[in-house]
């Protein structure tokens, strides 16, 4: 008899667990689209063309620590919300507090809360039942590293600018050297292309921008609801604030191209014009594709 009560209280609790789905599922799509790569580096050039590639932006490293402390964080998030315990015995982000320093410190002195906070609540095993408790600890170091790592991702970059001009003043010089009207539409023609890669990669910035400030709302909702996570009206707003995280991060891959050492610039000209003058007079390529 006492063993048939004990399996009803089980039943009965396992039936009234909180259901943190859509937490859950929110801290997922924001871990994926804040991890994502973005143009903080000038693009690389290849070797030998219009200009050696400058210098790495001192940046870069930064910016890549503090986005991979954001993410883990939100992936530690769902592993709370879906009932699981987190393996981080020791501070995890003890090494990218440094390398974040080097973008922006505010950032950096954020990432080193989110990193014992972490390692805190794996100590503590923390589960789902402190999921409340851990987003109210970690919201105000969340809105730090978010808002350092928009003032290290400016909307603006003078490097991608400057080649984005170097780049079409190369077709233009190539449309004036083309020998028929064919040649010349078909140097206007890639130079748009080439034009279009590098607005892409505008765009992309402006596109992460917009998921950083999205993913600081969210949580703040996921705060200030910490005590009515399951609740069905939370859920709800969670579900909404989790879709428009979806649809401001499907361009993301479309947008940006990575490539090993760096993100590639667009593609040169040599390859794709059959033509080109070169010095005193002399045709590189002598006959089209």
């Amino acid at each position: 008899m006492a063993i048939a009560t004990m399996l009803v209280v089980l039943a009965v609790t396992a039936c009234t667990r909180p259901d943190y789905t859509s937490v859950r599922d929110w801290a997922s799509t924001a871990n994926l689209a804040v991890g994502y790569p973005v143009a903080t580096e000038p693009c690389q050039l290849p070797s030998g063309y219009v200009a050696a590639p400058r210098p790495p932006d001192p940046r870069g490293d930064g910016v890549r620590a503090m986005q991979e402390a954001l993410a883990t964080y939100l992936s530690a998030l769902s592993t709370l919300a879906a009932d699981g315990v987190l393996p981080y015995r020791e501070d995890p982000f003890a090494e990218l507090a440094s390398q974040a320093a080097g973008a922006n410190q505010a950032g950096a002195q954020a990432v080193t809360g989110l990193g014992a906070l972490l390692r805190k609540a794996t100590i503590d095993n923390a589960q789902a039942p402190q999921l409340a408790g851990t987003i109210k600890q970690a919201d105000g170091n969340l809105q730090a590293l978010v808002a350092a790592l928009v003032a290290a991702v400016p909307e603006t970059d003078a490097g991608l600018t400057e080649d984005r001009r170097t780049m079409a003043a190369t077709y233009a010089a190539l449309e004036q050297e083309a020998r028929d009207p064919a040649a010349r539409q078909a140097a206007r023609d890639v130079a748009a292309l080439r034009d279009r890669e590098f607005a892409a990669r505008v765009a992309a910035r402006h596109t992460y921008l917009s998921i950083l400030a999205q993913v600081a709302v969210g949580h703040v909702l996921l705060k200030e609801r910490a005590s009515h996570l399951s609740q069905e009206e939370t859920a709800r707003q969670v579900r909404t604030a989790r879709d428009r995280l979806l649809r401001a991060a499907a361009p993301l891959p479309a947008l940006l191209v990575v490539a090993p050492g760096g993100i590639a610039c667009p593609s040169t000209p040599i390859p794709e014009l059959p033509w080109r003058t070169g010095v005193g007079g002399q045709s590189s390529v002598t006959s089209p594709r």
